[in-house]
């Protein structure tokens, strides 16, 4: 359930400073670091935090957290919290049937109630991962945690890096894995920092938008 101090609208983006943004995804991954290197990064990286650390697991997998700044200019989908929850036999038979895709629109929409409101301005969210999460999984598990709706493809996870006075955006490849790019680059977040923003393609891919989104659309 998404709390109600989020429901404000935050429209002036001009306060982050001047940036750059690379549209292109990165090519390839990051490269592997040796099992020696990954041992030697995670002992210098926890010795510059009081928390939150990494910790190496016995398979050569590490976890640790990484923080998420949401910067939204547009509204995001959720579900409804004031929809009455049916009974267990209807919720999963309804479920069944919006899953084979046989359902009729009404029946899967009266069990999913839906409402559309801002994100809060430059809101950031801890997440805690491992070595082996891609930022695919990485944008699911943000949308989860605000039960946002939407398409996934119609969002994005960015590096922000600082050069020369300017911020630089990269769109990350979905199977990048942001805690290694974490680990590789230290826990000062002015030298790398993760930004979830709409995917900005060049190209609107309509399949991604809500009926009444695209209606909103129209209308505008």
């Amino acid at each position: 359930m998404v709390s109600p101090r989020f429901f404000f609208v935050c429209r002036n983006f001009k306060e982050f400073g001047p940036t750059v943004e690379t549209k292109e995804e990165e090519e390839g991954g990051t490269n592997e670091l040796s099992e020696e290197e990954v041992r030697q990064r995670i002992e210098e990286y926890n010795a510059h935090v009081s928390e939150n650390g990494m910790k190496l697991s016995s398979d050569g997998s590490y976890n640790g957290f990484i923080k998420v700044h949401l910067r939204l200019s547009r509204p995001v989908t959720v579900q409804a919290v004031d929809s009455p929850a049916p009974d267990e036999q209807t919720a999963n038979q309804n479920a069944r049937l919006c899953s084979e895709g046989n359902a009729e629109e009404s029946t899967c929409s009266n069990t999913e109630k839906r409402t559309s409101f801002y994100l809060p301005c430059d809101c950031v969210k801890q997440l805690h991962i491992s070595s082996l999460t891609t930022t695919r999984e990485v944008i699911q598990g943000l949308l989860k945690m605000f039960t946002v709706v939407d398409n996934p493809c119609k969002f994005a996870l960015y590096r922000q890096t600082h050069r020369d006075g300017q911020d630089l955006f990269q769109k990350l490849p979905l199977w990048e894995r942001p805690l290694l790019l974490r680990l590789i680059a230290g826990p000062d977040t002015d030298t790398l920092s993760f930004v979830l923003k709409e995917n900005e393609t060049g190209e609107v891919e309509w399949h991604a938008f809500s009926v009444p989104e695209l209606q909103n659309f129209w209308d505008s």
